[in-house]
C-alpha cells in the first residue's frame, strides 16, 4: 500500500471522527459544561465544511475558498468561547481583536472568491490562528495571576488549542506557495495537515468524554 493509498483512506477518517465527536457530545450533553458544548458546534461546522469542500472539489476542481472560510468559522467559535466563558475579565482586549480579525478575514474571503487556483493568495487561516493563539496566552496569564480559581478545569483544552493552532499556523504560512508547486510536496503538506487535524479532533473528543464522565467538574459557565 502506497502513501497515496493511505492518504485516500485517511481522508475518510476526518468526517468519521467528527461524526463520532458529535455523537459523544450529544450523549454526554447534559453532563458537560457550556465550553464543551461549544465544541459540539465546532464539530458540526467542521463536518459541514468537510462535506462542502469535497463537493466543490468534485464539481469545480477547486475548493481553496474553503480555507479562509473555515478560518473565519474557527475564529468565531473560539472567540466566543474565550469571550463568553474563559476570559470574561479580558473582554476589553478580546472585543477589538475579534472585530479586527473578523473584518480582515471577511475581506480576504471576498478577495479570494474571485481568484483562480493559480492566483490563490490568502491569509485568512493565518489571521484566525494568530488570534486564537493570543487567546490561549491570555488564558495562561489569568492562571498565573490566579484570576480564575477554576481555570485548571480547562488547562488541557487551552494547551490543546495552543499546540494545534501553533502548528496549524506554521503549516498555513506557506500555503500561497504550496498550492502552485509540484504535487509531491503538496501531498506531504496535506497529509501532515490531515493527520494533525484528526489527532486534534480526537483529543477534543477525549476531553468531552472526560468532562461528561466526571459531573463533579461541571459548573456554571
Amino acid at each position: 500500500m502506497s502513501l497515496y493509498d493511505i492518504l485516500e483512506i485517511a481522508l475518510y477518517l476526518s468526517p468519521v471522527t467528527l461524526i463520532f465527536g458529535i455523537g459523544i457530545g450529544l450523549y454526554y450533553y447534559r453532563h458537560i459544561t457550556s465550553v464543551y458544548k461549544l465544541l459540539i458546534v465546532y464539530f458540526v461546522f467542521g463536518l459541514l465544511t468537510d462535506l462542502i469542500s469535497r463537493l466543490l472539489d468534485a464539481l469545480y476542481g477547486n475548493n481553496l475558498l474553503i480555507i479562509p472560510i473555515y478560518g473565519l468559522i474557527e475564529l468565531i467559535i473560539f472567540s466566543w468561547m474565550y469571550y463568553r466563558y474563559l476570559l470574561k475579565d479580558k473582554r476589553y482586549i478580546l472585543f477589538p481583536l475579534m472585530i479586527i480579525s473578523f473584518v480582515i478575514i471577511v475581506m480576504d474571503i471576498i478577495h479570494v472568491a474571485g481568484q483562480s487556483p493559480e492566483q490563490f493568495q490568502s491569509y485568512g487561516m493565518v489571521i484566525g490562528d494568530i488570534s486564537i493563539i493570543i487567546y490561549t496566552f491570555l488564558f495562561y496569564g489569568n492562571v498565573l495571576n490566579e484570576k480564575e480559581q477554576k481555570a485548571h478545569v480547562y488547562m488541557s483544552l487551552n494547551a490543546t488549542l495552543l499546540l494545534f493552532f501553533s502548528v496549524n499556523l506554521l503549516l498555513y504560512l506557506p500555503i500561497n506557495l504550496l498550492v502552485n508547486i509540484n504535487s509531491e510536496v503538496k501531498f506531504y503538506f496535506w497529509a501532515i495537515n490531515l493527520v494533525i487535524t484528526i489527532m486534534f479532533y480526537s483529543f477534543l473528543i477525549y476531553l468531552i468524554w472526560k468532562n461528561g464522565r466526571n459531573p463533579k467538574l461541571l459548573y456554571s459557565g
